[in-house]
């Protein structure tokens, strides 16, 4: 099975994959609008195979565009799981910090990063 694991943002959705058991992260795509986003995804789920979408999900006022998110993924026929991603971003920061990589270059891939977390946190609650 293939999975996809996303860590949406306002501004930025970080985007990581998985084959089977561990979670890999890819990329970062920057979007205008939920519909663009959404079309975006569903391209590269269907590039990839992708069974199941892993979506973090937040604590707090992020809710609203994330549901409208995962509303619009499932109306393109995309199975949709959810993960609470509390602190998913501060462990790719604190993984960094042990491995004495400066904060500045964390920056470039920590959204990646924060969705392979969340998607690793579904992978292993699956084993």
């Amino acid at each position: 099975m293939n999975y996809l694991g996303i860590d949406y943002g306002t501004k930025n959705v970080g985007i990581a994959f998985s084959e089977g058991s561990i979670a890999t992260a890819q990329t970062t795509i920057g979007y205008k609008s939920l519909d663009s986003l959404a079309s975006q995804i569903h391209e590269l789920a269907t590039q990839k195979k992708i069974s199941v979408v892993v979506v973090g999900y937040p604590e707090g006022d992020n809710r609203s565009s994330i549901d409208g998110l995962i509303n619009r993924l499932k109306e393109k026929g995309l199975v949709i799981v959810t993960v609470d991603e509390s602190l998913t971003t501060w462990q790719v920061y604190q993984d960094a910090t042990r491995a004495n990589i400066k904060a500045s270059k964390v920056r470039l891939t920590v959204d990646a990063q924060a969705a392979a977390n969340i998607l690793q946190i579904y992978l292993d609650g699956k084993s």
